[in-house]
């Protein structure tokens, strides 16, 4: 009887960090063009169902997502800018192919003032808990760019990106930044700033959020593991 009791607990605690689990892939662009398919996992290896965020989606317009499952969830995405109203880029860059061109080739420009401008992007509804946040932001073009990428109240230290979108290759540091994020209140919202003094706009080609195992999760079934050893 302990022991079915005992297997029952497990189960139920392993089921709601799973549960409480969201996970989102993000392809921001061009709506003429195609979003990477359902088998593409990008940088993070994430597969699963791609939303499409409109490079010219209007200031503070949520955009309602949907899971890698394709079910509908209560989460939003939504953006303010500083430098006047977003836009959005294709470029037919040759050395991508695929999936990976899907991504890459587009993306929603982020520019001037005096090419310091910045987009904040605001994801609304989460389940709380930890997430990794891999940002994509390099032009569509390749070669060098930047873009300096903040995630408010990360652990993880605002990074800049150099570009390097080429030849169907993701590089950290130069395609895309990695955040950790721990959401407390069901919202987080990240900064991408173009490169002051640099001459390029930057762009914003996607997003995935990936959750890591729920802390209080792991050490409620922890816990009950230890306590089932020293009986």
């Amino acid at each position: 009887m302990r022991t079915s009791r005992f297997v029952a607990a497990v189960v139920a605690c392993t089921l709601t960090g799973a549960a409480q689990a969201q996970f989102f892939n993000i392809d921001v662009g061009l709506a003429t063009q195609p979003s990477p398919s359902s088998a593409f996992g990008a940088a993070s290896g994430q597969t699963g169902h791609w939303n499409f965020f409109a490079g010219n989606t209007p200031v503070g317009v949520p955009v309602a997502l949907t899971d890698i499952t394709g079910a509908a969830t209560g989460v939003t995405l939504s953006r303010i800018t500083n430098a006047g109203s977003p836009s959005a880029l294709w470029f037919n860059n040759t050395t991508n192919s695929g999936d990976f061109a899907a991504l890459m080739n587009d993306g929603s420009q982020v520019g001037t003032i005096v090419q310091g401008g910045w987009h904040e992007y605001t994801f609304s509804g989460l389940a709380n808990g930890t997430y990794q946040l891999w940002t994509y932001a390099a032009r569509p073009q390749g070669g060098t760019s930047y873009a300096e990428v903040d995630v408010f109240g990360s652990t993880s230290p605002v990074q800049i990106l150099n570009g390097g979108n080429n030849n169907n290759t993701f590089t950290f540091g130069g395609t895309h930044a990695i955040h950790r994020v721990i959401v407390t209140d069901g919202t987080f919202t990240l900064r991408v700033t173009a490169g002051q003094n640099i001459g390029l706009s930057t762009y914003v080609n996607g997003f995935q959020l990936v959750p890591t195992p729920g802390a209080a999760a792991m050490l409620a079934c922890v816990a009950l593991v230890g306590a089932r050893r020293r009986r």
